[in-house]
């Protein structure tokens, strides 16, 4: 027998479970409460019940605006490994890109003299060339599992205009 949670859950329009699902395989910064320019990291572990009790809570439309302004920061972070994945394929025989081999005032450039200043011990010789592609590889995951969340929510706004 069912109970009325589990009930209710059955009877939840297909798109709006979809949307949990893709919600369910990402994660994402949410403006907070706790003060201007601070964001919570919202993630749900593969759970589609916590995503959809998110979607409950939050709302379809307020998701979709959070995700979107999320994206456009990651997107900005692809940016930048797209900048050092070109040096590395125009140098195929270098092991690093520091900060003189990048545009002067260029955001790629600005970061990695950011990193190499704030955590000189871990990158003395600048970026080494596994650990961007772990990075380029890894934001391109980030990206992907965004955009099918948005996606997702999406349709389920189409099919439930309220």
């Amino acid at each position: 027998m069912a109970t009325n949670s589990s009930a209710f859950a059955l009877r939840m329009p297909p798109e709006v479970k979809e949307a949990a699902r893709e919600l369910s395989a990402t994660f994402f910064d949410e403006p907070s409460d706790r003060g201007e320019g601070r964001t919570n990291m919202v993630g749900f572990g593969k759970s589609i019940n916590e995503a959809l009790n998110y979607l409950l809570r939050r709302g379809l439309h307020t998701t979709y605006a959070t995700l979107q302004n999320y994206l456009l920061e990651v997107q900005q972070q692809q940016d930048r490994w797209n900048a050092y994945m070109a040096f590395f394929m125009a140098n195929p025989a270098a092991r690093n890109v520091l900060p003189f081999n990048l545009p002067e005032g260029s955001q790629p450039r600005v970061w990695l003299e950011e990193l190499m200043e704030l955590q000189p011990e871990d990158f003395p010789e600048g970026a080494d060339r596994p650990w961007v592609a772990d990075e380029y590889a890894g934001t391109q995951r980030h990206l992907e599992s965004l955009s099918r969340a948005i996606g997702a929510i999406q349709r389920a706004i189409a099919a439930n205009p309220r």
